[in-house]
């Protein structure tokens, strides 16, 4: 997802960490509301953390169906399948 956010905002608009980072809290949140996630409420807690360190936690007015273009052809897609890094709980994919 972070490669995606880099790739339709712009190279330079957003920062390699500030796109790994909001895409993280979108790849929790995904989790989370597919029932994946151990700790509930780990994508907010994340956020959180990412505002107390200065960091994105989101980026506004991206199109959802630009980031899934863009995500399939990132390195991790296989074909049409679009692979997702899962994190469970910290420290757990």
């Amino acid at each position: 997802v972070g490669h995606a956010i880099e790739r339709v905002a712009g190279y330079g608009t957003v920062t390699h960490g500030e796109a790994v980072a909001v895409g993280l809290v979108a790849e929790l949140a995904w989790a989370e509301r597919q029932g994946l996630v151990a700790e509930p409420g780990l994508a907010s807690r994340t956020a959180a953390l990412l505002r107390a360190l200065g960091l994105r936690e989101t980026v506004a007015g991206l199109p959802a169906d630009a980031l899934a273009q863009a995500m399939r052809h990132d390195k991790k897609a296989r074909g049409a399948a679009v692979r997702v890094p899962v994190p469970v709980r910290v420290g757990e994919m």
